[in-house]
């Protein structure tokens, strides 16, 4: 039986596992897109309870709350925390945002463009940028009755998501930072807990509450409560396998823990196969151009030539997305984390 711990935090594939994750979320709107989602195959084999692209958010938002939560802890002022965190969304958010209104968005509406430019929602949509304020409609854009879905970048909801687990990691951290050293174990059990309740939908909870989301809240805390406690962790072949079976008897047969031993399978999973004894260092990160890209390129596609075969449209949308996030990569996110450098020129003494 093996057994690894994980000695040294940053020699790891979190970089492949980003990029799966990308990958996986492509897969499904390849499907999803263009046909009926019952085709995708890991839908069609769960009965319709699971897809590739929720485990793509799984490793996302896992992978997230660990990396994040280990930038926090060792990031000496607040400001520059925040700092980090605005650089690697920003700016390549905001190019596809501007490059959807008036590039994409005049080519493809089915309404004259001085409708268009006149439109309020055209400007609306901008508040993208933000990302909070998450717009998934143009006018007249992707209205084609080849379209399944009429949005112009349907993936960027999570990133408002995102954004407010960052917020919530501040007013945690500083808690931890201050001594409460026990912290982020009270928000996993409690926020585990709730997340049981609402998936058993005790008290209505669902109404209020969208499953899907309040799980990722969970992976992302999950995420942290590990990267604070990397070192007890244990990797063992054995528990992997038997969480593994876990989830695939509750997957189907019992249906009311599923979602607890999906959570843990996965979570599991991802650190195991990113703590192994080989590395894969990757000089150009693509996950992020692939999860703002995939959608949109995925639409445009949809758009000139119809509703294709689901995997022809994937391999075709993947070649060119890949081109498009290396060029993501090298022109708007790189050189923007560049700048992570000169928070304190920036800045000044004033926010420390």
């Amino acid at each position: 039986m093996e057994l690894r711990r994980i000695d040294n935090f940053y020699a790891n594939n979190f970089g492949i596992a980003r990029l799966v994750a990308a990958v996986f979320v492509l897969f499904t709107h390849g499907f999803e897109l263009v046909a009926d989602l019952k085709d995708e195959p890991l839908y069609a084999l769960t009965n319709g309870k699971l897809r590739c692209s929720t485990i793509g958010l799984y490793i996302f938002f896992f992978t997230s709350g660990y990396l994040v939560t280990k930038s926090f802890i060792e990031t000496a002022k607040l400001g520059a925390f925040i700092w980090k965190r605005f650089l690697r969304i920003f700016p390549a958010l905001l190019v596809i945002v501007l490059l959807s209104a008036f590039l994409v968005g005049p080519l493809f509406t089915q309404l004259p463009l001085n409708v268009y430019y006149s439109s309020v929602d055209t400007y609306r949509y901008l508040f993208t940028s933000t990302g909070i304020y998450i717009r998934h409609i143009l006018p007249g854009v992707f209205l084609g009755g080849q379209h399944y879905d009429h949005g112009i970048n349907g993936s960027l909801w999570s990133i408002s998501l995102e954004l407010k687990l960052y917020f919530s990691l501040i007013l945690v951290g500083l808690f931890y930072k201050r001594g409460i050293k026990n912290i982020f174990t009270y928000i996993v059990i409690v926020a585990v807990l709730a997340d049981i309740l609402v998936l058993l939908n005790l008290f209505n909870l669902q109404h209020y509450l969208d499953t899907l989301h309040f799980t990722l809240f969970v992976l992302f805390w999950i995420g942290s409560l590990c990267s604070i406690h990397h070192k007890k962790i244990f990797l063992s072949n054995m528990l992997l396998i038997s969480l593994g079976i876990a989830w695939l008897v509750a997957l189907f047969f019992f249906e009311p823990l599923r979602m607890l031993f999906e959570i843990l399978f996965f979570c599991y999973l991802t650190l195991f196969c990113c703590y192994t004894r080989k590395t894969i260092s990757l000089k150009s990160d693509l996950s992020y151009g692939i999860y703002l890209y995939a959608f949109l390129i995925t639409q445009i596609f949809v758009d000139l030539f119809g509703r294709m075969n689901p995997l022809m449209l994937i391999v075709s949308v993947s070649l060119v997305v890949v081109l498009v996030s290396l060029a993501s990569w090298v022109f708007i996110e790189k050189k923007a984390l560049k700048m992570k450098k000169y928070y304190n020129n920036i800045f000044g003494p004033r926010s420390a």
